[in-house]
């Protein structure tokens, strides 16, 4: 098993580029300095008594001269501070022309990979075919009735055939992100042929979608949840010391017996309070749980699923924003005093990606870090007062729905890696799509212990080092029509 790719934080061009700016930066108030200073030594120079001068000449044009070699010369003080200020011009230049090239190169890569990806696609189904095909034939020799009966033989080979086709191509998608991403290019192409007034990306489909099932009265989200606490099934009240530990609570939160048989969304928030007595809240949602388009009972579906990829409002934001509202009050917090961390699993990674991008909800609560586990989220752009850990297993197709690889930033940090063996599913992309898969990877990919700079950054925050805390379980219900 490969180690796992690493990006953004530290090892974001964007990283890169601040530091040459801090440095041009310092190189300015350096130069600034030592113009200051060659220019006080001149003033003091011009303030020597000048009835001096004729007692000792000598004297006098000795300082003239050190003043001069001092500050005038080629390697003087103010050639200096103009070395300074012009490499400080330097390295600006250099920073801008950096980033427009990064950018134009991305976007040239992007067209390249948009035009592309029907003939990557069409390749690598034909090439499926052929294996399939080969596949099929090997495992089913004729019988002697077959060899009296060609279309028997015809329908068994055929049947053998779908088989091999189907596992060929979810093996090879799950090893081959290109494959994948070349699927969801190539879907979207076809979408925007159909629907020319519609642009090709994600959240434009996704809100056409959404618009068009509700003219026929289907994914309609336009009555409040209800939010109502219930007793915790938290497998642990210990404060988490990493991002598995928060994922496995999540894990916990998508049984159907944690959510009434899927008559409801559990939504879990936690307090942890450290050693000084600071507290801090973390918010967990769940993925998707019921893929019916017909709004039901249970809010984490569908609907929301397209809502939170498209950027559209959701019954989900409110409620859980009364949840973290009702267990603040409980425990006399105001709200916007204490640090929030939200995370989520699939579209639970995107619900909460999409609150912290919001101003209003950050206006309210102090939103600082954000944990994601294959959540398709390196479109929505996350202002630079918060944080992100995004995990991501390469067999899973769910994270790269974006059609996008991991945002290049130095508050989003990435892993992409392939989950913990397991027998028989290393490569069905709905098994390591499960929260408990991404947590046995947190675990291993971003431990406590982790020697990681940005994954020790990212925990060296109090969500991660409290002693004690509480746990507030709720159920977010659709009320009925």
């Amino acid at each position: 098993m490969s180690e796992p790719e690493r990006t953004g934080g530290s090892r974001s061009t964007e990283a890169g580029l601040t530091d040459m700016r801090s440095t041009a930066t310092v190189l300015d108030r350096l130069g600034d300095d030592i113009r200051r200073s060659a220019g006080q030594i001149t003033t003091a120079l011009f303030h020597l008594p000048a009835s001096a001068v004729p007692f000792a000449p000598l004297q006098a044009s000795g300082i003239a001269g050190d003043e001069a070699w001092l500050l005038h010369r080629p390697g003087g003080l103010f050639a200096t501070a103009f070395d300074a200020e012009y490499s400080a011009r330097s390295l600006r230049a250099a920073a801008s022309a950096y980033a427009t090239t990064d950018a134009t190169i991305a976007l040239s890569l992007r067209l390249i990979k948009v035009q592309t990806a029907p003939f990557h696609l069409a390749f690598f189904l034909a090439r499926s075919t052929v294996e399939a095909g080969g596949q099929a034939l090997r495992s089913t020799p004729p019988s002697v009735l077959d060899m009296h009966v060609p279309s028997l033989y015809a329908g068994k080979v055929t049947v053998a055939w779908a088989a091999a086709f189907g596992g060929t191509v979810t093996r090879k998608m799950a090893h081959d992100p290109e494959v994948t991403e070349a699927a969801l290019l190539t879907a979207q192409a076809l979408f925007w042929r159909i629907d020319p007034t519609t642009p090709p990306t994600l959240e434009a489909q996704a809100a056409s979608i959404v618009w068009k099932a509700r003219v026929i009265r289907l994914m309609r989200d336009s009555r409040p949840l209800t939010v109502t606490p219930v007793p915790s099934q938290a497998p642990s009240a210990a404060p988490p010391r990493e991002a598995s530990d928060i994922l496995r609570s999540i894990d916990s939160c998508e049984s159907s017996r944690a959510n009434a048989d899927n008559t409801a969304s559990r939504i879990r928030v936690r307090r942890v309070v450290d050693a000084t007595g600071r507290g801090s809240w973390i918010v967990e949602v769940p993925g998707t749980q019921d893929w019916s388009p017909k709004s039901p009972s249970q809010p984490s579906d569908a609907t929301a699923n397209l809502a939170a990829i498209a950027g559209l409002p959701s019954s989900l934001y409110p409620a859980i924003e009364r949840a973290l509202r009702m267990s603040m009050r409980k425990h006399g917090v105001t709200p916007g005093s204490e640090p929030v961390l939200l995370a989520g699993h699939s579209q639970g990674g995107i619900v909460a990606t999409r609150m912290a991008q919001d101003p209003k909800f950050r206006r309210t609560f102090n939103v600082t870090h954000v944990v994601t586990a294959g959540s398709p989220v390196s479109r929505i752009a996350l202002p630079s007062g918060v944080t992100s850990l995004d995990l991501a297993h390469r067999a899973d197709p769910v994270p790269r729905l974006d059609t996008q690889g991991p945002p290049d930033a130095m508050n989003r940090v990435g892993i992409t890696g392939d989950p913990r063996p397991r027998d028989g599913d290393d490569s069905n992309p709905i098994a390591v799509h499960e929260a408990g898969r991404y947590a046995q990877s947190a675990h291993h990919w971003a431990p406590a212990s982790s020697r990681d700079a940005d994954v020790r950054a990212f925990y060296d925050s109090p969500f991660f080092t409290g002693t004690s805390g509480s746990i507030e379980d709720y159920h977010l219900q659709r009320p009925p029509a």
